[in-house]
């Protein structure tokens, strides 16, 4: 799994995991995890749970025989022990035992407090304790791109032994963390199945109406996508050679542009706008028919490889054709970009070098003297054959050849 931040990617990339790579996990990585438990909510803030990182090899082949001989845990590099502490139900607030008595019923309730052992009904109604805090070690988990399961077969008497708890905390659960050594995903219940709207027989349809996680979406920009838009642009700018100039706001455009946006499980992760070409030559190289110019095309680093670039290309050559115009004009510097175009089938319109350039002292210092104005650094282009006239002249830094394509249908 691919480490992200962003929680719903976080919560579709969560499964259960019970094969794990030996890879340790970093110290600061368990840390921020555990963290995450920390900052779990709990009835009355009581903070009643306790987590053991368990990483000695004995020990945790001892707490896989306490859940039932399940040896795989053992396997994993760590073991989370979900723990919780038990409170005196003679020590119970008046509120508590409201809620209690809310949720259980009335009679319920009391034949808890009529068990003949206090220890045992704390025993019972502490269980819950790690759960939403262990949700929270899943997930962050999951973010790291770390497996997990949850372990609710256990021997809870044997595994707080093997965890020297004093009597009055319990181990409750396991959870096994590591780097997963599979990859499957067990089927879900589609989401109208598990909802309904006020009433039981009453579907809810916002249910059907909206994509599920783990589908790729494709749609217009909006105004209000600018930063999410500027901050994958970033992501893919640091690892390409396409773009000179660095974005601080998003690019418009004068003429119509398609402005389109990718988008899985709600974060942005891809990127294409191309210019409707109303003149033949004021956008495009070629001649003969006006394009759509692709001003900007990029998929984030980390979902590169799925075929979302291919897609917004589709989805773009569907949107010019509606507009009359077959053809659309790609230019990149960048080497992976040009090799991904040429796979695409596309044609060569023409290359050129593009540069960065110190001008001569005498022409920097007239427009000084002359216009008040300071250039450090000049970004310049020239024909293929002119490179070396040029470096000698004025010498050229960091010069990448610039290939235009052509793509047709």
């Amino acid at each position: 799994m691919k480490p992200t931040r962003h929680l719903f990617t976080a919560i579709y990339n969560r499964r259960s995991v019970r094969h794990f790579k030996p890879d340790p996990i970093p110290p600061a990585i368990l840390h921020q995890i555990v963290e995450a438990a920390r900052w779990a909510p709990s009835g009355g803030n009581s903070q009643a749970h306790v987590f053991g990182i368990v990483t000695d090899e004995k020990k945790k082949r001892a707490l896989a025989q306490a859940a039932g001989g399940q040896m795989w845990i053992a396997e994993a590099p760590v073991v989370i022990a979900c723990c919780a502490k038990l409170y005196k139900p003679e020590e119970e607030s008046e509120f508590s035992q409201e809620v209690n008595r809310l949720r259980w019923g009335k009679e319920a309730y009391d034949w808890f407090l009529s068990c003949p052992n206090p220890y045992h009904m704390a025993l019972l109604f502490m269980n819950s304790t790690p759960l939403i805090p262990g949700a929270h070690i899943q997930l962050a988990a999951a973010a790291h791109g770390i497996g997990s399961c949850w372990i609710g077969y256990l021997d809870i008497a044997q595994a707080s032994d093997i965890l020297q708890l004093p009597e009055d905390v319990r181990c409750y659960f396991l959870m096994p963390l590591g780097y997963p050594a599979e990859d499957k995903r067990r089927p879900r219940k589609p989401l109208s199945e598990l909802t309904f709207h006020d009433t039981w027989n009453q579907s809810w349809d916002a249910a059907t109406a909206y994509p599920s996680f783990g589908q790729l979406v494709l749609r217009p920009y909006q105004p209000a996508d600018e930063d999410a838009w500027l901050a994958t642009w970033a992501q893919v700018a640091v690892t390409s050679r396409a773009w000179v100039t660095l974005h601080q706001r998003k690019p418009s455009y004068k003429r119509e542009a398609l402005e389109l946006v990718a988008e899985y499980n709600g974060e942005l992760v891809g990127f294409m706008d191309v210019e409707v070409e109303t003149e033949l030559g004021e956008l495009g190289y070629a001649k003969d028919s006006c394009c759509g110019f692709v001003w900007e095309l990029g998929v984030r680093p980390d979902h590169q490889g799925e075929g979302i670039a291919k897609r917004m290309i589709a989805a773009a050559q569907e949107w010019l054709s509606a507009r009359n115009i077959r053809r659309m004009e790609f230019w990149s510097m960048d080497q992976r970009a040009q090799g991904f175009y040429e796979h695409l089938g596309m044609q060569e319109l023409e290359r050129h070098w593009q540069f960065y350039t110190s001008l001569p002292q005498d022409v920097t210092q007239r427009m000084r003297e002359q216009d008040k104005f300071g250039l450090q650094v000049a970004f310049g282009n020239c024909p293929i054959d002119e490179l070396p006239v040029l470096n000698e002249k004025y010498g050229v830094r960091e010069p990448l050849i610039c290939v235009g394509y052509d793509y047709r249908w």
